[in-house]
């Protein structure tokens, strides 16, 4: 792997990690896929988006489908058909959030398995020997999430013993690197208590990781506390290497995290909250399946087609609706806030006002003008129009 710093703006950072298997642009956000596959989405449907890097789970692969299945695919690229970067976090978040079902000491964490109940170790090395075989282009170190609320106690006492695990899981991911362009990042662990996070950034930093992690966040505390925690660390980082922190989500927490230089991020909010029917949008939060929208035809976000209608100069609305739904509302929108008395053209496609016989999807589509030929052709019309209204005499 390697990592440039492209620009500074006082604290937030773009930058590039580059892999044999793609590049990564930073800030950048992984989707998460536990158990090899991001729910709902394809992985062509990922590249669509722009997705350059995914995150899967040790911890669940090892179970689900195994080590052994995972080998004889040659790893969870070739088994997901995902040609891009991976990261896999190591089990440590597990740690945290099966704390009732696990035994943990300085040589092992034990689990009782959620399949069978047959009992799981996972150990430093057994962790980096897992992410060698998922084929992970990003191993993390196996660490101990800090519970919160924890006492500066009990976080240093976690603290310590993430400390022995980051030395043990570096040493195994160089025993067995061999040439390929993979790297390890450490966790830097230490609670809600600034003095703590220094002392561990201090070790790690002695240990020689691609990158480094923030662990411990995004459990439950207030934001305040987190941005406290971000602010008094991240200066303290080398800017030389990329910094991820983890399991955090929404827009404007991701947003706060940038502008202290945070470069990675990941979380499940945004699959498992579409996956609920919540919509983010500038206004807030909407949740769709609540019953006022049943038959809400409006623009979810109006912010949105005021950014459309500025940077340019075609805005077409397709929808399965006639005459009175969404691109009427659209257009309406425009006209009240004099967008549409600009160089902006805009159209609406919609039903015909005819009866469309039952037929193959595809035919249907075609005989009502909201096929893919049809859309091509409505788009380049609009760009090449030019209507002139000449006045009677």
């Amino acid at each position: 792997m390697k990592f440039k710093l492209i620009k500074l703006d006082k604290s937030a950072r773009i930058g590039e990690l580059q892999f044999s298997k793609g590049l990564i642009q930073t800030p950048v956000f992984m989707p998460v896929g536990t158990y090899g596959s991001v729910k709902t989405m394809t992985p062509d449907e990922l590249i669509d988006i722009g997705a350059e890097i995914i995150l899967a789970n040790t911890y669940h692969l090892m179970i689900r489908p195994g080590k052994d299945i995972l080998s004889s695919h040659g790893g969870l690229h070739e088994m997901m058909a995902w040609p891009k970067p991976i990261l896999t976090d190591s089990g440590g978040y597990q740690i945290w959030s099966l704390s009732k079902k696990r035994k943990i000491n300085d040589e092992y964490v034990e689990f009782d398995s959620p399949v069978n109940g047959d009992m799981i170790r996972l150990t430093p090395e057994i962790a980096m020997q897992m992410q060698k075989v998922i084929g992970s282009d990003i191993q993390m170190v196996l660490d101990e999430c800090t519970h919160y609320p924890a006492t500066k106690e009990e976080a240093e006492f976690s603290m310590k013993r993430s400390e022995k695990w980051a030395l043990r899981s570096h040493e195994s991911f160089l025993h067995q690197k061999g040439d390929d362009d993979s790297a390890c990042f450490g966790i830097i662990q230490g609670g809600m208590y600034p003095d703590l996070r220094l002392q561990n950034l201090e070790v790690l930093s002695s240990i020689d990781f691609d990158g480094l992690a923030i662990g411990g966040l995004s459990v439950g505390e207030p934001i305040d506390e987190r941005m406290m925690v971000l602010e008094s660390l991240m200066p303290e980082i080398s800017e030389n290497i990329p910094r991820y922190l983890m399991g955090l989500g929404t827009p404007v927490d991701i947003i706060k995290a940038v502008s202290v230089g945070v470069d990675m991020f990941d979380c499940v909010i945004p699959t498992r909250h579409a996956r609920n029917g919540q919509i983010y949008t500038h206004s807030g939060v909407v949740k769709i399946k609540n019953a006022k929208y049943i038959n809400d035809l409006e623009p979810l976000d109006e912010n949105t087609i005021w950014q459309l209608a500025r940077d340019h100069e075609v805005i077409i609305s397709i929808e399965e609706g006639s005459i009175g739904g969404f691109g009427s509302h659209v257009s309406q929108y425009l006209f009240d806030n004099n967008l549409i008395d600009s160089n902006l053209k805009f159209r609406s496609m919609i039903l015909p006002d005819r009866f469309i016989d039952h037929d193959k999807p595809e035919q249907m589509y075609k005989f009502a003008g909201l096929d893919a030929h049809s859309i091509e052709n409505k788009i380049l019309d609009t760009l090449n129009s030019k209507v002139v209204i000449k006045k009677s005499n």
